[in-house]
């Protein structure tokens, strides 16, 4: 057995002013309709609206996390830089010590080989630190040594008058520089010693700058 219901007739009716469901239900006037559109499209707009700043914020968040890491880049990168930038100066003060040191041999060994006598005014800058006036040894390379004891002129050019002194060899002093002894102390004025007090004061001028 089936049941037949009857479907519910609703007859629209339309005047100037209404829209009108028969079939028990109140009839909307136009004015509402258009008020209630009005309030959905208002609705719709805020939503579009409030879409809109949130994405604006969202952008505008992940500009500032993306300028925050290249922030952090570059200060990263800067302080590297430092790093870097302190090494290579010190390397380049080394070198330009090292690079000075070579030169300055270069030139001691060239007055040696055109000015043999070069020792005597090494001498004679060292007597002027002693006081004693007797008993000083002064200390020569071989070859320093037997050039002053075969060459009187060169010999003559010390000035130690009022001094009582003797020549004695030392291999491990480089031509052209002497050791002074005294029962007071010594000077060292071989080229060695004089090349590491000028290395000592390149160093510490470079890095005073």
């Amino acid at each position: 057995m089936y049941l037949k219901l009857a479907r519910p007739v609703y007859a629209i009716t339309r005047d100037e002013n209404h829209i009108s469901f028969a079939g028990g239900q109140n009839g909307l006037s136009t004015e509402e309709i258009r008020t209630s559109a009005k309030e959905n499209e208002l609705k719709h707009q805020e939503l579009l609206l409030r879409s809109q700043e949130l994405a604006q914020k969202q952008t505008a968040t992940r500009a500032l996390q993306e300028v925050d890491f290249l922030l952090t880049r570059i200060n990263e990168s800067i302080t590297n830089f430092g790093v870097e930038l302190d090494e290579f100066t010190k390397n380049l003060e080394n070198n330009l010590v090292s690079i000075s040191m070579r030169a300055a041999k270069k030139i001691v060994a060239q007055e040696l080989q055109t000015d043999p006598a070069i020792v005597t005014r090494t001498i004679n800058q060292a007597l002027t630190f002693i006081t004693e006036k007797k008993n000083i040894v002064i200390e020569l390379n071989p070859a320093d040594k037997k050039l002053l004891e075969q060459n009187r002129a060169i010999a003559a050019q010390i000035e130690a008058k009022n001094m009582k002194w003797d020549l004695a060899e030392n291999a491990e002093i480089c031509q052209g520089g002497c050791m002074i002894r005294s029962h007071l102390g010594a000077v060292d004025a071989s080229v060695e010693n004089q090349l590491k007090l000028i290395e000592a004061f390149l160093e510490e001028n470079l890095h005073n700058e």
